[in-house]
């Protein structure tokens, strides 16, 4: 049987300033291992979702049960040990890292923290960590301001690698990047899910995108999970108007 690593009941937050319901009975399990898409246009919820899943933001109700442990209402001091074991790629690496430090310190910071190894071997991790995604070590000493939005992107999935999470959620990691550098970073991803058993969550406006990476995809319109299945289902006969619009989309990318 397999095991269900991430659990969202019933999910709810709503922004009173504008009384916008940002996320609305959200459901859904996640098996170790597995790999699944957030699907939507701008504004569905997708950011809100994993935000509140990683108690970035506070739900107004619900349950999000990670490993067996609550999180909803947990205190900052435990969320930050579990928050190394599910890891957020934030949509922008470029404002995500530090720009005073260079790209192997931005790791090495993260690294340190958590006391993921002595300090003496803190160096080399790093750059073994790097070198699996494909970093080269010369970026070690560089600032994030000197690298392309390639680079910076697989320097964050590095930071968040190097802390040896159970799951890692990347948030619109494509978004900013040319063709050929999505199929690089979507190659890469598989070769580190694969060699890490990683439990992946994407966040996309694009099928196209979850088409190569997930084997299942949730698809949200206005803060609600409009539909929910195998990424082939959903591509081949969606039911839903807006899943059947993003459907559209990725057929004409």
């Amino acid at each position: 049987m397999s095991e269900c690593i991430l659990s969202v009941s019933h999910l709810c937050k709503t922004y009173q300033d504008g009384g916008i319901r940002a996320c609305d009975d959200v459901s859904f399990c996640l098996e170790r291992g597995d790999c699944m898409a957030v699907c939507g246009q701008s504004g569905s919820g997708k950011t809100t979702l994993v935000r509140l899943i990683t108690g970035l933001e506070k739900a107004d109700s619900g349950s999000v049960i990670f490993e067996g442990k609550e999180l909803i209402g947990m205190k900052e001091k435990q969320l930050n040990l579990v928050r190394k074991r599910l890891q957020l790629v934030f949509q922008n690496p470029s404002s995500s890292l530090d720009p005073l430090l260079t790209a192997g310190e931005n790791i090495a910071l993260a690294v340190r923290y958590h006391h993921i190894v002595p300090e003496a071997e803190v160096r080399d991790y790093v750059l073994s960590v790097m070198k699996d995604c494909h970093v080269d070590e010369g970026c070690f000493d560089m600032r994030p301001s000197k690298l392309s939005g390639g680079l910076c992107q697989r320097i964050s999935i590095a930071r968040a690698l190097a802390l040896k999470p159970e799951v890692l959620i990347l948030d619109e990691p494509f978004s900013a990047l040319d063709v050929s550098t999505q199929a690089k970073m979507t190659n890469l991803l598989r070769k580190l899910k694969a060699e890490h058993n990683l439990t992946l969550i994407v966040i996309t406006h694009s099928l196209e995108t979850a088409r190569h990476l997930a084997r299942i995809t949730a698809v949200m319109h206005e803060g609600k999970i409009i539909e929910l299945d195998l990424t082939r289902r959903i591509l081949s006969s969606p039911s839903h108007p807006h899943a059947k619009r993003l459907v559209m989309a990725a057929i004409h990318t």
